[in-house]
């Protein structure tokens, strides 16, 4: 079954529904369709109309929101060992977001395909082996009571670490919104003073010129050349693992 707020183009052997995940309407055509069975994969890659700008933390809010809403559903429908495929937003609400979905599941994976653009801010869940509590508090499916503790939708600091000055920020600004990607280089982080600050402020660093003896460098993996692409995917995935 596929449910979205426009007409779903037909695809074979799918049962597409004009309908919001939000509603108790979704679900009874969910809870009738399996006809009292439990599903295997719940997939959650809805979004709200993006408004950019000053409106990009609401934006951000709204998405979190609907993950809590489809994650909501999965609880009721998976069945136990099931998997949660979700997209998400970077934001102040992330970390919030990522402590529930941990309550549910055995392991949470955070990835970014190579098919999203390394300047947007989403990124994916993938949770594995549902608990199926024969319980659920409902304040951890309650976006209000979730998100509560959330006053100012800013970037929280990764590395809780001291930032460098204003005029050395970098990472997601916080006056410019959370769309910005900044990079440095990888020259640049072997030969700075206090390079922990560069891995806190930067989402990327690139092997420029001066730093060719390092990408020939045998201790230089393929997978540690995939990983400084996105540094602040890779501090997620080693936060949740």
């Amino acid at each position: 079954m596929g449910f979205d707020l426009l007409p779903i183009k037909p695809i074979r052997g799918v049962l597409g529904y004009t309908e919001d995940i939000t509603g108790s309407k979704c679900r009874a055509i969910i809870k009738r369709e399996c006809k009292g069975k439990l599903v295997d994969v719940f997939l959650h890659d809805g979004a709200p109309s993006m408004g950019g700008g000053a409106a990009w933390s609401k934006d951000a809010y709204v998405q979190n929101e609907l993950v809590l809403h489809s994650l909501k559903l999965a609880v009721e429908f998976l069945r136990p060992g099931g998997w949660f495929v979700t997209k998400v937003f970077r934001s102040q609400d992330y970390n919030a977001l990522l402590w529930v979905v941990q309550k549910f599941f055995r392991k949470t994976e955070v990835t970014k395909p190579v098919a999203s653009r390394n300047t947007s801010a989403e990124i994916y869940f993938v949770c594995q082996g549902f608990l199926a509590p024969k319980t659920v508090d409902p304040r951890l499916l309650d976006p209000t009571h979730v998100f509560s503790n959330i006053d100012e939708r800013k970037v929280v600091d990764v590395l809780k670490v001291k930032k460098p000055p204003r005029a050395n920020r970098g990472g997601y600004d916080d006056d410019v919104g959370l769309a910005v990607f900044k990079q440095s280089t990888v020259s640049a982080f072997v030969d700075a003073p206090e390079p922990v600050l560069l891995l806190s402020t930067y989402n990327r660093f690139v092997f420029d010129e001066a730093a060719q003896m390092y990408l020939s460098h045998a201790e230089t993996t393929p997978d540690i050349q995939e990983l400084v692409q996105d540094l602040k995917v890779w501090f997620a995935a080693v936060w949740c693992g």
